[in-house]
């Protein structure tokens, strides 16, 4: 049974229901947009060329190794839904090591679609704060929520870069490989 659920798991048809249904999930209670609002994107998206609109990243991000990029933290009383009462909490990626390009986040606040922007002061490499660059974007985010405790808020989704998803649950660990650069999210 197991098996048949991982093969299922891997069918691409199944990954794009998967997502969606996680989109659907994510902008349920919005009206900024519709889900065919997003399916009408994205497959408008799908028919252009790929346009790289970024700069290259610094010198220190670019060359950083896997390890040192691993050791930016983001800080959790910098995310802009902390201690709000509300039941998730966001927190971002930085861009550096193998996370070279930024990708658009968005939320939807009164019915009103604003760009979350880029805050270096909200990031820490291991002990030290992060040097202070500019409009840089982020690398991907990860939703937070109280799912075993009260008083912890335990990951619940993560996106990172052009293809990394890892979700609650011990099938869902990064089913998009195949998936061209996601660049709005």
């Amino acid at each position: 049974m197991l098996y048949n659920i991982l093969i299922l798991l891997e069918s691409p048809f199944m990954k794009r229901y998967l997502l969606s249904l996680f989109l659907i999930f994510i902008c349920s209670d919005a009206f900024a947009f519709s889900f065919e609002d997003v399916a009408s994107m994205a497959q408008s998206l799908s028919k252009a060329a790929y346009m790289d609109r970024n700069d290259p990243l610094p010198k220190e991000l670019a060359e950083m190794d896997y390890d040192a990029h691993r050791s930016i933290r983001y800080i959790r009383e910098k995310s802009p839904w902390y201690n709000q009462g509300l039941p998730y909490e966001v927190q971002f990626f930085h861009l550096g090591s193998l996370f070279k390009k930024p990708v658009l986040v968005y939320e939807i606040d009164n019915n009103e679609v604003k760009p979350l922007t880029y805050d270096s002061l909200a990031f820490r490499l291991g002990d030290e704060a992060l040097f202070p660059f500019k409009n840089l974007g982020y690398a991907g985010f990860r939703l937070h929520n109280k799912l075993n405790r009260n008083d912890y808020f335990d990951e619940l989704v993560s996106f990172l870069g052009a293809s990394y998803f890892r979700a609650l649950g011990k099938v869902l660990c990064s089913i998009l490989p195949e998936y061209p650069v996601l660049t709005n999210l």
